[in-house]
């Protein structure tokens, strides 16, 4: 959280310079509790160094992209300058990753390997906002999937709600 912390600070100064796109994103592992639960929290912790290793590799080599865990199983991913349709893209991709690792998780109300739920905001980032501003609107985001299901994503597009 500290990582957060710093780098949205540093973003926030940056913007008085420069404003532009920004798209923050939250994502969880789906029925994690569950995973703990039943694997043990040192299995639990296995399988978020996976989830850590495999954001960490699909951004090795982007710039102005930032990475972090925020706490318990929830990552944060911070899309500086990006468009929608790449930011998109991105998401799908992690998505894919993440179930791509065929973790085993028979505690799953949803699929049998663990898998993620992302949230994200996408917008103009300037002197009006902040990186917390835009961090509300992806839990939100992430939360209107959890109403439906789960191993999907919600990418909220201010310019397309401004309409």
């Amino acid at each position: 959280r500290f990582a957060y912390e710093s780098y949205s600070k540093y973003l926030q100064s940056k913007t008085k310079l420069n404003p532009r796109t920004l798209t923050v994103e939250i994502l969880d592992i789906d029925y994690f509790k569950e995973y703990n639960d039943n694997y043990g929290h040192s299995v639990g912790d296995k399988c978020l160094e996976t989830v850590s290793g495999e954001i960490q590799q699909l951004f090795s080599n982007v710039e102005n992209v930032f990475a972090c865990r925020y706490g318990g199983d929830e990552f944060v991913i911070i899309y500086d300058g990006f468009s929608v349709e790449e930011v998109e893209s991105y998401i799908i991709k992690l998505k894919e990753r993440i179930a791509g690792c065929n973790i085993e998780h028979r505690y799953s109300k949803i699929s049998d390997v663990v898998t993620i739920t992302q949230g994200a905001y996408f917008g103009t980032f300037n002197q009006e906002y902040t990186v917390k501003d835009f961090l509300e609107k992806a839990d939100a985001a992430m939360y209107e999937v959890k109403k439906t299901g789960r191993n999907s994503y919600n990418l909220v597009n201010s310019w397309s709600l401004d309409k």
